[in-house]
């Protein structure tokens, strides 16, 4: 071969072995570029089901929020009536012990009364059983003649 032939085949085969070089080099790109956009669309994927399950998150807090604002109203209407009830009561045992008081007031006032009137009306009310007693007696016998 003649010198320009070899120089041209030299040439041509360096071209070749860059060409060569730089297509290896954009198949890598290429092969990055892939892998860069899988992992991206994996991303975007795990992103969603995130966001997803951050809405039924939220829905579900919501939902617990409404219940506790419920049970917090009721919670308050309970107290009210409870806090009624106890003034009711506080009422209803100063009620009981002003009668337990004017009860005792009338037992002692009824006490010295009956001390007072003594035994003899104590006599008075035992003639006055035998009388009625003896008049009962007296009206059985008068219906026994009867029949």
């Amino acid at each position: 071969m003649r010198p320009g032939g070899q120089l041209r085949c030299r040439v041509e085969q360096e071209s070749r072995d860059a060409h060569q070089v730089e297509a290896n080099a954009l198949r890598e790109q290429l092969a990055q570029l892939e892998k860069s956009v899988e992992q991206e669309m994996a991303l975007n994927v795990e992103l969603q089901q995130r966001q997803t399950e951050q809405e039924k998150l939220l829905a579900q807090r919501d939902d617990v929020s409404s219940q506790l604002q419920e049970v917090s109203r009721a919670n308050s209407r309970l107290l009210e009536q409870l806090t009624e009830l106890g003034q009711e009561k506080d009422k209803l045992q100063q009620e009981l012990e002003e009668t337990r008081k004017a009860g005792h007031k009338r037992k002692a006032m009824l006490d010295r009364a009956g001390h007072r009137r003594g035994a003899g009306e104590v006599a008075d009310y035992r003639e006055e059983l035998k009388r009625r007693a003896a008049a009962a007696r007296g009206r059985r016998c008068w219906a026994c003649r009867a029949r």
